[in-house]
C-alpha cells in the first residue's frame, strides 16, 4: 500500500493527453498560454513560464533542478509513434495548472485528431489473445469433463 501511494504522490505532478503528438501540442500550447497572459519561452522540452508581460529568465544557481523564476515550468515529454503527450509540472501553482488544463482541453476538444496507428495494432493483439484464451478454456472444459 506504501508503494502504491508514493506512487500515486510522485505521479500527481503529471498529466497525460493520449491521441496527440508532441509536435502536434507545440502547436497548441502556446496559444493556450497567450490567452492565460503568460509569457513563455521554449528551452528544449521545456516551457517556461512568466507573469504577462514579464520576461521569463532562469534562475543560474547552478542547481540541477532548473527552477525558473516566475510562475514555474512545464516539461513535454512524449512519443509521435504513440500519439501520447506527458506534462510534468514544475513549481506551477494549482490554480494555474487547473486554468492551462482547461484551457488546453478546450483546444483539443475543437480539433480533429487521427487515430493512433499503434492503438490498432494492440486491439488487434488484445483480440488475439482475448480470442486464443477462450479456445484454451473451452479445450481444458473438453479434456476436464467426466464423461
Amino acid at each position: 500500500m506504501g508503494g502504491v501511494i508514493g506512487l500515486l504522490r510522485l505521479r500527481r505532478r503529471c498529466t497525460a493527453i493520449y491521441q496527440i503528438a508532441p509536435m502536434e501540442l507545440d502547436e497548441i500550447l502556446p496559444g493556450v498560454l497567450n490567452r492565460l497572459n503568460l509569457t513563455h519561452a521554449r528551452r528544449g522540452p521545456r516551457w517556461e513560464l512568466g507573469p504577462g508581460g514579464v520576461p521569463v529568465s532562469m534562475a543560474n544557481d547552478g542547481s540541477a533542478s532548473g527552477k525558473a523564476s516566475g510562475k514555474g515550468a512545464i516539461e513535454v515529454d512524449g512519443s509521435s509513434a504513440m500519439r501520447h503527450v506527458s506534462l510534468r509540472w514544475f513549481d506551477v501553482s494549482d490554480r494555474l495548472r487547473r486554468d492551462i488544463e482547461n484551457e488546453l482541453g478546450r483546444d483539443l476538444s475543437s480539433i480533429n485528431l487521427p487515430v493512433s496507428p499503434a492503438s490498432t495494432w494492440f486491439m488487434t493483439a488484445a483480440g488475439c489473445i482475448f480470442t486464443m484464451m477462450i479456445f484454451l478454456l473451452v479445450t481444458f472444459l473438453i479434456v476436464t469433463h467426466p464423461r
